[in-house]
This record gives C-alpha cells, structure tokens and sequence, in this order.
C-alpha cells in the first residue's frame, strides 16, 4: 500500500532522471530492456491507479517528481542513438491512458532550464500545464 501522496491526493512519485546514463544504455545494447521496463512499468501504474480510484472513488493520478541531479551527465547524453530510445519510450507509452497530473522537475542546471525556455513553446499546451521546472 502506497501512502505518499501530494497535496491534492495523487500518488507521488520519484524518478532519479539524473542516474539514467543512456550512452551507457546504448554501449551495452541495453535499449531492449529499457523499453521493456519502462512498458511494464505503465502496465504497473495503470493498474494501481485505477485500483485507488476504484477505492477512493475519485480519478487517482501520477505526480512525477523528477531528480534531475547529476553533474557528469549534461548535454552530451543527447547523441542520435539515445534520442531514438527516448523516441521509442516515448512511443510506447501512447497505449497507456493519460494519468500524469504534474511532473516537478528538480535539480536541474542552468543549461536545462534554458532548453525548457527554449522547447517550450513547441510543447503541447495541456503538458505544459503540467510540468514545473525548478
């Protein structure tokens, strides 16, 4: 059973972005597994999500706090090869219903800050909306 929840009683969880080495991923020809994990995962969240609507009888969603801290790991991350696995995660999660209400991300560098400044205006409004960078 789950008990931490945000404010407004979605389950709140934690990734650490900034431990995610995808070079690394991709050297080890690991990208099978990172997708496959990543589908299991939403398979995972689904279901609780649902269960603790069912419960609490009220829409139940993810507030992602995302840890972005990690200075060995900057810009040079972002090679062709890892922006297609992100490309493929990505892909795999539009079989999953919509259940992120807020995405916090933290421990960001000035550097990404300025991206987000930068990307953002491309992002759908309705993600925007969501996502607080900090």
């Amino acid at each position: 059973s789950f008990s931490t929840f945000d404010s407004n009683l979605n389950l709140l969880t934690s990734v650490s972005v900034g431990l995610y080495d995808l070079r690394k991923i991709v050297a080890s020809n690991l990208q099978d597994l990172l997708i496959t994990s990543n589908i299991y995962l939403d398979v995972y969240f689904s279901i609780l999500l649902d269960n603790l609507s069912v419960k609490n009888n009220r829409l139940v969603q993810r507030h992602d706090l995302l840890c972005c801290t990690n200075p060995s790991i900057g810009l040079f991350q972002f090679t062709p090869s890892t922006l297609s696995l992100i490309r493929k995660i990505g892909a795999n999660s539009k079989h999953f219903p919509e259940s992120i209400s807020k995405i916090t991300s933290c421990g960001n560098n000035l550097v990404a800050v300025g991206l987000w400044k930068i990307i953002r205006p491309f992002v759908p409004k309705h993600t925007t909306e969501k996502i607080r960078v900090l």
